[in-house]
């Protein structure tokens, strides 16, 4: 595996192979999927570190046809493993026998105002 140029020198022949399998990156953050949904991002100010890894996102939504969507952070499942306190959503998780679903939300309602609206986590 050390080094192998034949396969994992060539780029395009690891970007045909990760084409044929669909991606879905999952954000509860507005501003990083606001951005990436730009054409063009511009690193600069005080965001540049930021520009600059979504530049590196953004080149690889283009090889490779990976798809950006937007949660609220309510239904965000990654929390549980990543945030101290926020364990609702894995047990919401097991209680739905493991299986959940990503929500669209033409409106972009944050957790807390669809909570406040009186939705629950998956409701459309």
């Amino acid at each position: 595996m050390g080094g192998d140029s034949r396969v994992y020198g060539k780029c395009a022949c690891i970007d045909t192979h990760v084409k044929t399998v669909g991606g879905v990156l999952i954000t509860d953050s507005r501003n990083v999927y606001d951005r990436v949904l730009k054409p063009y991002i511009t690193p600069k100010g005080a965001q540049k570190r930021i520009d600059l890894e979504l530049l590196t996102l953004k080149e690889s939504q283009n090889h490779t046809n990976l798809k950006t969507r937007w949660v609220n952070s309510q239904a965000m499942l990654a929390n549980s493993i990543t945030k101290r306190g926020e364990d609702f959503q894995m047990c919401r998780f097991v209680q739905l026998g493991q299986s959940w679903r990503i929500i669209h939300d033409d409106n972009m309602f944050s957790g807390k105002k669809r909570k406040g609206m009186g939705k629950e986590v998956l409701d459309t």
